[in-house]
């Protein structure tokens, strides 16, 4: 019963956003790949949003139902009745809406097969923005290879107008080969943080507090034999630079006002749980990506740990990486020892945390110094005794994992959760 009438909600909204497009006609972005697509649509939004009027995806609307909600510019319910009634009602109105956005920016996932490929029959976009595709993609447990996930991502490209563009990720070079070799008449503009790139990354350099503790970072983007400089707060990792780079890429292809871009991009407000910095207890410094994980996010996540100085211990406290099947062991295994030279502690969580452990043996790391709980709770009220003064923590994990928790033991304001942290709703804290 419950599928038959998730059916009926996807059809009835479905067939509102279809209405509401044709009737408006709005500019739309899709951002697509393996990791980064909150982040970049957010980047995108922010980038256009100086100039145009943008709608942007909430959260990570990205699936069969929060495409069209994003559409129609309307919240999730969840699994209450009256105010899916509400939704449904509200979604009606909406077609006939004066101030219908020009732009519209969304995430598009693919949890199973068919879910980018569906959309082609009802959903057409000007923009195509390709992030990364990884080696081995989240969910690729619910596929039958990681070629049948690729191409599931490709099949955005059904959706993408003739007169239509794509911004992909150079330093991706399998998956942006893969949309020029898939469309080959589509205009492709590109970003990254190795040359060649159109718009180019580079220059790194770290900021501080007046505590000295780490508050972010500055880099340069190199376009057109210019150079802007761009500051972020509260954020560290390449993981923020992919995004900026790919909203910049949008912008100018859309022949927005660079210094109007800047200032967009300035704004951009960074989503809980992605490489966040957070105050830590006894003067510690957390980073908090604990919002999701998979291999390439882990392993940007540990890069960037490597990078960012510290004056004192640095902790990684890493979750389990979900709906990898077969890959794992073996995943965790990697990134124990990727942790292994990023870290001087390591904290393993959950049931991966014996694989993880053991890669950073093999790798070198002192067993002493290696640490193993059932839930992220458990493992953030022992932390909380190791940390002292000028310590770094990064904490990581899936999202079935609920790393989330083991920040909230960790954090010096744990009255500020909500604020400053991912699943914080009321849906969540009855699971």
């Amino acid at each position: 019963m419950k599928n038959i009438i998730k059916k009926i909600l996807i059809s009835i909204l479905q067939n509102e956003a279809k209405l509401a497009l044709k009737r408006h006609s709005p500019f739309v972005i899709a951002v697509v790949g393996s990791v980064g697509k909150t982040s970049t649509k957010d980047a995108v939004a922010a980038a256009l949003s100086p100039a145009l009027n943008v709608r942007k995806s909430k959260k990570s609307y990205n699936s069969d139902i929060g495409i069209p909600l994003t559409i129609l510019g309307l919240n999730n319910p969840w699994s209450n009745p009256f105010q899916w009634i509400l939704v449904l009602f509200r979604g009606l109105v909406e077609i006939f809406n004066k101030d219908f956005p020009e732009i519209l920016v969304m995430e598009v996932g693919a949890d199973h097969p068919g879910d980018i490929s569906e959309l082609s029959s009802w959903l057409k976009t000007d923009i195509i923005v390709a992030t990364q595709f990884a080696k081995v993609p989240v969910h690729i447990e619910n596929f039958p290879s990681r070629e049948a996930v690729l191409q599931e991502k490709l099949s955005i490209l059904k959706t993408l107008k003739p007169d239509g563009y794509i911004i992909a990720n150079s330093d991706d070079e399998e998956f942006t080969e893969a949309f020029k070799d898939m469309n080959r008449k589509a205009e492709i503009y590109t970003y990254g943080l190795m040359p060649p790139a159109y718009a180019l990354g580079s220059s790194e350099q770290f900021t501080f507090d007046e505590n000295d503790r780490v508050n972010g970072f500055t880099f340069k983007i190199e376009c057109e034999s210019n150079v802007f400089p761009i500051k972020v707060k509260n954020v560290l990792g390449d993981q923020h630079k992919y995004p900026i780079l790919a909203g910049f890429t949008v912008a100018k292809v859309l022949d927005i006002n660079t210094v109007l871009v800047l200032d967009g991009l300035s704004t951009i407000k960074y989503e809980p749980g992605r490489m966040r910095i957070i105050e830590g207890v006894k003067d510690s410094t957390i980073i908090d990506d604990s919002y999701n994980s998979s291999p390439i996010a882990t392993r940007r996540a540990l890069e960037a740990f490597t990078r960012v100085p510290s004056t004192g211990k640095k902790i990684a406290i890493l979750g389990e990486m979900l709906e990898l099947g077969k890959y794992g062991e073996e995943e965790h295994k990697k990134m124990g020892g990727l942790a292994a030279s990023s870290s001087d502690i390591l904290v393993a969580v959950g049931k991966f945390a014996r694989d993880t452990a053991e890669g950073a043996l093999v790798t070198g790391m002192d067993e002493s110094y290696i640490l193993q709980f059932e839930n992220a709770r458990e493992a953030g009220k022992y932390v909380e005794h190791l940390i002292e003064k000028g310590d770094l923590v990064l904490i990581k994990g899936s999202q079935g994992t609920r790393m989330e928790k083991a920040v909230i033991e960790l954090m010096a304001h744990p009255e500020d959760k909500e604020k400053l942290l991912a699943r914080q709703e009321e849906e969540w804290s009855r699971r």
